[in-house]
Formats: C-alpha cells, sequence, structure tokens
C-alpha cells in the first residue's frame, strides 16, 4: 500500500496542477495580460480591472463551452485522443467501440467458428482425426473470446 503511495500522489500533483491550477492560473494571466498590455492603454476604455474581468469573463466562457463541445461532438478529436491512450495503455484488452467492436470482432468471431465447423467437417468427412481435440478447442476459445469483445467484453472474462 505505501509502494503505491507515492506513485498515486505523485499522480494526483500532476492532474491537480495541470488540469486545475495551471487552468485557472492561465485564465488570470491572460485577463491581466489583456488589461495591462492591450486594454488599459486605451484611452477610449476608461474600465477598470474588475469590469474589464466581468466583460472577458462573459465572451470567455461561452466561448470556451463551445469549444470544448466541438471538441467532444464534432471534431473527432476526443476519438482520437481516446484511441490513443487505449493504444498506449498496456493493459486495454477491450474492443475499441465502433468498427473494431461493430465489425472486426463479429467478423472474427465468424471466421472462428467457420474454422472449427470446418476442422469437425474434416474430421469427420475423412473419418479421422485430421484436426485434434485441442486444435477444436483452441478454434472454439478464438470463437469465445472474439465474441465477448464484440459484445463489449473484456479479454480476462472467465
Amino acid at each position: 500500500m505505501v509502494k503505491q503511495l507515492v506513485p498515486r500522489l505523485w499522480y494526483y500533483l500532476r492532474i491537480g496542477f495541470s488540469t486545475y491550477l495551471s487552468f485557472m492560473l492561465a485564465v488570470a494571466n491572460f485577463i491581466i495580460l489583456a488589461y495591462n498590455l492591450a486594454l488599459s492603454r486605451l484611452a477610449w476604455w476608461g474600465l477598470g480591472m474588475m469590469e474589464t474581468t466581468v466583460i472577458i469573463l462573459v465572451f470567455l466562457i461561452p466561448s470556451a463551452v463551445f469549444m470544448g463541445w466541438m471538441h467532444m461532438n464534432k471534431l473527432g478529436t476526443y476519438q482520437a485522443d481516446t484511441g490513443v491512450a487505449m493504444a498506449a495503455n498496456q493493459f486495454c484488452f477491450e474492443a475499441v467501440p465502433g468498427k473494431e467492436r461493430e465489425v472486426i470482432m463479429p467478423y472474427s468471431a465468424f471466421q472462428a467458428r467457420l474454422n472449427e465447423n470446418m476442422m469437425l467437417a474434416f474430421n469427420e468427412l475423412l473419418r479421422r482425426e485430421v484436426f485434434s481435440a485441442a486444435e477444436i478447442g483452441e478454434a472454439r476459445r478464438w470463437n469465445t473470446m472474439f465474441k465477448r469483445l464484440a459484445d463489449g467484453g473484456n479479454v480476462n472474462e472467465s
């Protein structure tokens, strides 16, 4: 447990800083820079820092929400991020939703079932054991695994 504590704390530090603290610091930095370097030097601006902050946030928040929505729903960037993260995860034993789960895994299950049936048919047709029971069992195991993945399961489930 103690062995995992330091890496967990390190992970929480990185997430907390990179996601939350740096975000808040970046927003504050943007507002301060916009005010000090641009807006306060305009003769017609005439508003103080607090009023400027409110005006900037009124435009900044909806813009950021819209961009976040676009990122998640319309641009395909979130799906790409997720795909890269899954590919990098050495412990990911699940089919990715989409073409892998809807096309590749069902087709692979079909192929494994076809192989199993062909093995059984060859053995029956030739009236001898062309394929051993272990080989047929292996084809059955592959068929079960591909079907489980196609149904959204995990390779390691029994």
